[in-house]
């Protein structure tokens, strides 16, 4: 019987030949390094997006362009929505917290929702100081706060650029290696790699936007085809999308406003985000741009 692996190595090393005009090989999607049927042990199943964000298990990447962005983005990206469903009231589990009082003490513990509003932190007197232990149990009710932070740090820019590689996989996934080994497409494998983005008008916030709407109607993230900027992809999930060039429009950054009235989607050629690889256009070697304009 065929493994998952060995039927996404499969697919991806005939999508490679048909897309490179070469002999099959499957071509890790990040780095771009070729993979033949004696290296496949190197690669490993990715999952889009991180499994700990409830992802599946959707294409390969190398061991090396995989495990680097569990180090230097997924990290970001987990907390921050370990935090986000905290305070929507969504995540019931209590988060660390960490209290600092304008006294200069530190107050260690837990912070949970009460009735999904409330914040009721719970203090655990064995991560804290003796000191900051003493000066609450004397000055309690006194006690007046500098700083509140629940949860673990964590860079909302790298938390951004991990949406950023989800987005770009889930395009691998459903499109193949022609829609996103291009030259334009650089810079998206640059700031993956390094965590940097050269700007950021690719983040865009969906809420209270027609966008925020159909996305809660699908319950899954989506990818949304746009009219403005023309021939251009917006992949959503939760609160933000990633605006996404194609062949047709490799730079709609530089006509896109600051607003999201600026956005026109087109929602009947809109749909959910693969689940499974598709390659459709080393496949079919056709997609089109020519999108109806819908009210």
């Amino acid at each position: 019987m065929t493994s998952k692996k060995e039927e996404m190595f499969l697919i991806g090393s005939r999508a490679a030949a048909r897309a490179g005009n070469c002999t099959p090989r499957y071509v890790c999607p990040l780095c771009r390094r070729s993979f033949f049927e004696a290296d496949k042990d190197k690669l490993t199943i990715e999952h889009v997006p991180a499994r700990a964000l409830g992802g599946k298990p959707l294409i390969l990447t190398c061991d090396k362009c995989n495990n680097e962005a569990g180090q230097l983005l997924q990290g970001h990206q987990a907390e921050k929505e370990k935090q986000n469903s905290f305070w929507a009231g969504k995540n019931e589990k209590p988060l660390n917290v960490i209290v600092q009082t304008s006294s200069g003490a530190i107050i260690r513990g837990e912070a949970s929702k009460t009735d999904g509003k409330e914040v009721q932190v719970n203090v655990d007197l064995k991560r804290m100081s003796p000191t900051d232990t003493q000066q609450l149990q004397e000055n309690a009710k006194d006690l007046t706060y500098e700083s509140f932070t629940v949860g673990r740090p964590y860079d909302p820019r790298k938390a951004r650029i991990a949406d950023l590689r989800d987005a770009y996989l889930w395009v691998f996934a459903r499109f193949g290696y022609r829609a996103v080994a291009n030259p334009f497409c650089d810079w998206i494998r640059e700031a993956i790699e390094t965590g940097v983005a050269q700007h950021n008008k690719w983040a865009i916030n969906i809420e209270n936007s027609p966008a925020e709407e159909l996305l809660e109607r699908a319950g899954k993230p989506v990818i949304f085809y746009l009219s403005k900027p023309e021939n251009t992809m917006l992949i959503c999930s939760e609160k933000s999308g990633v605006l996404f060039p194609t062949i047709f429009n490799q730079d709609p950054y530089s006509e896109l406003g600051d607003d999201k009235a600026s956005l026109t989607i087109v929602p009947k050629h809109s749909e959910l985000v693969p689940e499974q690889m598709q390659m459709g256009m080393d496949f079919e070697s056709k997609f089109d741009p020519n999108f109806e304009e819908t009210a």
